[in-house]
C-alpha cells in the first residue's frame, strides 16, 4: 500500500514538478545570460573609460610641456629687460629686551 501511495503521489505531482524544475532552468539560464551580457558591457565600457583617460592624460602632457616652455622662457635676465631691479638684502634692526634670571629654577608662587 506504501508503495501504491508514492506511486500515486508521484504521478499526480510528476508534471507540476517538471513545470517547476523547467521554469527554475529557465530563470537560472536567462539571469545567465543576463549576468554575462551585463558582465561584457561594463567590461567594454571600462576600457572605453581608460582610452578616454589615456587621451585626457596626453593632452595633459602637451598643456604641461607648453607651460614648461614658457616657464623657460622667464629667467633673470629677461626680467631685468622688463625693468626689475635685484633686491637688495634686509637689514633688521633688533631691541634687546631685558629678561630676569632664574637661575636654573622655574618656579611658581602660588
Amino acid at each position: 500500500m506504501g508503495i501504491f501511495l508514492k506511486i500515486e503521489l508521484w504521478e499526480k505531482y510528476q508534471k507540476s514538478l517538471f513545470m517547476a524544475l523547467f521554469l527554475i532552468a529557465l530563470v537560472f539560464g536567462f539571469s545567465y545570460v543576463y549576468f554575462m551580457n551585463l558582465a561584457v558591457l561594463k567590461t567594454a565600457e571600462r576600457n572605453d573609460n581608460l582610452d578616454k583617460l589615456s587621451e585626457a592624460k596626453m593632452q595633459f602632457q602637451g598643456l604641461e610641456t607648453e607651460y614648461i616652455n614658457k616657464l623657460e622662457k622667464l629667467n633673470v635676465s629677461y626680467a631685468k629687460s622688463l625693468g626689475f631691479v635685484e633686491a637688495e638684502p634686509d637689514d633688521y634692526i633688533y631691541k634687546q629686551k631685558t629678561v630676569a634670571q632664574t637661575n636654573g629654577y622655574v618656579r611658581s608662587i602660588r
